[in-house]
C-alpha cells in the first residue's frame, strides 16, 4: 500500500474516531482510530494519546441522569498559605486514583477516586524548590 494511502486511511479513521472506535480497511492494511480514554482511565491530558477528550462510558443515561448526586468533596484549604477561590485543573485518573495540582503552592496531590480520600500530597516546598504561583 502506498504511503498516501496510508496516510489518507489514517486521517480518516482519526476523524471517525472522535466518536468511538472506527476501522477502516483500504487494500488489506486496517487503520485503527483512538476510541478515547480506554475503561474510563483518564491518563493523558486530553484522555488518550489522540487528545480526543473522550470515554465511551455507559454508568450515566437518559434514565437516571435525574438521581446523580454529587459524591464527594475536596478542599483544596490545606494545599497553600491562602485559599484558592479559582481552582481549575485537568486531574489524570488511573487504577483508582485520581491525580491533579492545587493551592498556591501548586501541590501534587493523589485522591481515591470513589471517596475522595487524601492518599498522598506532595509540594515543592518540601525540597527548597518553592516559588509562589503567579496571581491570577
Amino acid at each position: 500500500m502506498s504511503s498516501r494511502r496510508v496516510a489518507a486511511a489514517v486521517a480518516a479513521a482519526g476523524l471517525i474516531g472522535l466518536t468511538g472506535l472506527a476501522a477502516l480497511t483500504a487494500g488489506g492494511a486496517r487503520a485503527l482510530a483512538h476510541r478515547g480514554a480506554p475503561d474510563g482511565e483518564w491518563r493523558t491530558y486530553g484522555g488518550d494519546l489522540a487528545s480526543t477528550r473522550y470515554a465511551d462510558l455507559d454508568q450515566i443515561d437518559a434514565a437516571n441522569f435525574d438521581d446523580l448526586e454529587v459524591a464527594w468533596r475536596f478542599g483544596t484549604d490545606n494545599l497553600g498559605p491562602r485559599p484558592e477561590f479559582y481552582f481549575q485543573a485537568t486531574p489524570l485518573a488511573a487504577g483508582g486514583v485520581l491525580y491533579s495540582t492545587g493551592g498556591s503552592r501548586r501541590a501534587a496531590f493523589a485522591l481515591d477516586a470513589a471517596t475522595g480520600d487524601l492518599l498522598e500530597m506532595r509540594s515543592l516546598a518540601e525540597n527548597g524548590n518553592f516559588r509562589p504561583a503567579p496571581a491570577h
